[in-house]
Parts: C-alpha cells; structure tokens; sequence
C-alpha cells in the first residue's frame, strides 16, 4: 500500500477517530500506534543493535520511501474478520 491510497481509504473516516493497528491474523490483536519513520530515520541513527542484513537500517539497498508504522502498547484482542473487510 502506498501512502496515496492509505490517504484515499482514510477519507471516509472522522478526522478525530483513534488509529490502531490490527496484528496477527491467526490471533488478532489490537495495538495503539506509537508513531511513524522512513528508512532515512533509521539510517541516521548512530547505531543499531540487530547487524541484519534485511534491516532498513542496515541495508543501504532499502528504499528511502517506506513508512513504518511502529507499534504501540496492545490494547486487547482484535477480530479475525478484519483480513476480510480490509482485503
């Protein structure tokens, strides 16, 4: 998903309506969002702790137009139906 079509679903939605992110098909859960970063970000942090080779941070060959939507506290158990209503 781009973020031109993330905007476009959310035009249908209360501006002030809560944003939370929906994980784990099998075992749904609910979480809040902690916020939002690009792989520029994280490359311009001094340091990394993880040396893998698929991490934004540690692959030069990521693209810098990626946002990543960090994950917040879990605010309880989500609904399977989502994958479908969301497909």
């Amino acid at each position: 998903m781009t973020i031109q079509e993330l905007i476009d679903r959310l035009q249908d939605f209360d501006p002030n309506a809560e944003v939370r992110l929906m994980t784990q098909e099998n075992w749904p859960f609910q979480n809040s969002i902690r916020g939002i970063c690009d792989a520029r970000d994280l490359r311009d942090e001094d340091e990394c702790d993880c040396a893998e080779a698929k991490c934004p941070c540690c692959n030069p060959d990521e693209p810098d137009e990626v946002a990543y939507i960090v994950e917040g506290s879990q605010l309880g158990y989500g609904n399977k139906n989502a994958w479908n209503i969301a497909g």
